[in-house]
């Protein structure tokens, strides 16, 4: 869990449980952001 403080050096990543409807079926999919490298990520559940 964070505490909302950003800190470089900490692996800090942002996520977030989508869940989304594509072509009829529910499925839940996780973004992810690494706050150091700023890259995206994102994984179906």
């Amino acid at each position: 869990m964070s505490d909302g403080l950003f800190r470089p050096d900490d692996r800090a990543r942002a996520l977030w449980r989508v869940e989304a409807a594509p072509i009829g079926s529910l499925t839940t999919f996780q973004l992810e952001r690494d706050e150091t490298s700023g890259e995206w990520r994102i994984t179906s559940l």
